[in-house]
């Protein structure tokens, strides 16, 4: 009886997308490359990866999914490619989507975490690699959601909360953590006051927000220890 191997993958550059609506497809790099407006207007996650790679999804409930681009159908930009939850366990329903990256382009960095409840810790990119679909990221207290999750490249972090009141601090004063800890206080907050945007920014760098009537240039905050008094704005 003949026996049949399965020919071996041959790996090769990719251009991973998603659009609004969660649906998911990979193209070689030159249809992408003539296509790109298109595929940019039409997608809210283009990630340059691997055939081979596995696609990291970090949600605002503290777990990690991970999606193999094997998985993932190879399609012309016109085609509709699959429901990500198809191919996952993410579930659109019940998580919101912080980060997602390939694995690859993680490895060697930090990831900087920030919970609505101004909860904040650095974590190696390495403690999730893992052959699971889903782990979890980090751990959470009651009542509190993962509102920001990124590589950390920036050397000062400016959390500002519902209240609009502001701290700046250095990303060094974030302690480095496993995945499974809740992290430490980055400021803190009054009662039912939350973080409501992450800033990641040089501490002299020009970046103007306006979270009232007036700018706020951040560079003009004076930079503080983490936990220190915030600001009003």
């Amino acid at each position: 009886e003949a026996v049949f191997e399965e020919a071996p993958v041959v790996e090769q550059d990719v251009i991973f997308t998603m659009n609004r609506f969660g649906y998911v497809k990979m193209m070689e790099p030159s249809v992408f490359e003539r296509n790109e407006t298109a595929v940019r207007e039409e997608n809210r996650v283009i990630i340059p990866c691997r055939n081979t790679s596995k696609i990291c999804i970090f949600t605002d409930i503290g777990t990690m999914h991970q999606l193999k681009m094997m998985e993932v159908p190879l399609c012309r930009p016109k085609d509709k490619g699959i429901p990500i939850e198809n191919i996952c366990n993410y579930d659109s329903s019940k998580e919101t989507i912080c980060l997602m990256d390939s694995f690859e382009s993680l490895i060697g960095k930090r990831l900087l975490f920030v919970t609505q409840h101004a909860m904040v810790k650095q974590v190696p990119a390495e403690e999730f690699e893992t052959i699971k679909k889903t782990v979890v990221s980090t751990k959470l207290n009651e009542h509190d959601k993962l509102l920001y999750v990124g590589t950390v490249e920036k050397d000062s972090v400016a959390l500002l909360t519902t209240e609009n009141r502001i701290l700046k601090f250095k990303t060094d004063d974030i302690s480095i953590l496993k995945k499974a800890s809740v992290g430490v206080r980055g400021m803190k907050l009054m009662e039912g006051e939350q973080i409501k945007e992450v800033y990641c920014i040089n501490r002299d760098e020009s970046y103007t927000i306006k979270p009232g009537r007036k700018k706020i240039n951040l560079s003009d905050l004076k930079q503080k220890k983490r936990d220190a008094k915030p600001e009003q704005l």
